[in-house]
């Protein structure tokens, strides 16, 4: 999901949670999965549709707070 648009299903309250995870590609970078009420999960994508990944966790927290959340499960595995 593009990162504008899961700004906006915040703001309409669909999301229940927001995890950041590592990359099963890369263990060295994080990613964002936002989960909805219906249980659906959704990786974070820029505005060229590429998943938002970055070896800095800061980086990836002031995503999360660009999208409106202030806290979020970090999964270590």
């Amino acid at each position: 999901m593009k990162i504008d648009l899961a700004t906006q299903r915040y703001k309409e309250g669909i999301f229940s949670s927001a995890t950041v995870r590592r990359s099963p590609n890369n263990l060295n970078e994080w990613f964002i999965m936002l989960i909805d009420n219906d249980n659906l999960s959704f990786i974070i994508a820029d505005g060229d549709d590429s998943i938002i990944t970055s070896t800095d966790l800061e980086s990836i927290f002031d995503t999360l707070k660009k999208i409106g959340f202030s806290s979020a499960e970090v999964v270590f595995k």
